[in-house]
């Protein structure tokens, strides 16, 4: 019997950075290209998906590295029999433009009081359909966490943030938000809007400006 190769949260990091975070240049439809995986850790309009992956850590009882292995091609291992069970979700969060560094494709099983996840991550430049280099098991244990994976997913520390521009406006959004809609407060309560497409940071930037040109009008 073959065992498959337990993880903890410095494993997880340290596999996706050598992955995504290690090089200065990448390949892209043929082009070399900055890695854009070093520029957007920081963006303030995206939710890095390497702390999702610590949320998930956090929560989970076990996680295995997968990336070498299929989930239906596990015989020989200590897993093999994960490929009885029912897949009850497959998602992925370019579907919905998420607003993540890295996209992900999952899939979620169920069986025994227990929630599998399957998570495989994009590398942030190749097409969507491919170029996710990396993969993990996590195992949840549903007497303690919500079974259903979009309650659970959002109710992660990482899966909501806000910012505020340089003056006084905070902009919200969350992990199914499509990239760029935000939810718009004034600091000072007397403004306020939801799920309002505007893009990019320097976009919020001038809204924000513009919304305060038309208080003043």
């Amino acid at each position: 019997m073959t065992n498959l190769t337990e993880v903890n949260y410095a494993d997880i990091k340290n596999i996706f950075n050598a992955s995504y975070r290690k090089r200065d240049k990448v390949t892209q439809f043929g082009q070399c290209i900055d890695n854009p995986n070093l520029s957007n850790v920081d963006e303030p309009t995206l939710i890095d998906t390497l702390d999702l992956l610590h949320d998930l850590y956090d929560e989970c009882d076990h996680c295995f590295d997968m990336t070498a292995l299929n989930m239906h091609d596990l015989e020989g291992t200590d897993f093999e029999w994960v490929e009885e069970l029912k897949e009850t979700a497959h998602a992925n969060t370019y579907n919905w433009s998420a607003p993540l560094t890295n996209d992900l494709d999952f899939k979620v099983y169920q069986g025994d009081n227990k929630m599998y996840l399957l998570l495989s991550v994009q590398n942030g430049y190749s097409d969507a359909r491919c170029g996710y280099m990396v993969e993990f098991l996590f195992i949840f244990d549903t007497s303690y966490i919500c079974d259903g994976w979009a309650i659970f997913f959002s109710e992660l520390p990482s899966a909501n943030k806000s910012f505020s521009t340089s003056n006084d406006y905070s902009f919200s959004y969350g992990i199914f938000s499509e990239a760029g809609v935000y939810n718009i407060y004034k600091n000072d309560g007397t403004y306020d809007a939801y799920d309002v497409y505007i893009g990019d940071y320097e976009d919020c930037e001038k809204y924000a400006a513009k919304l305060e040109a038309e208080a003043e009008v």
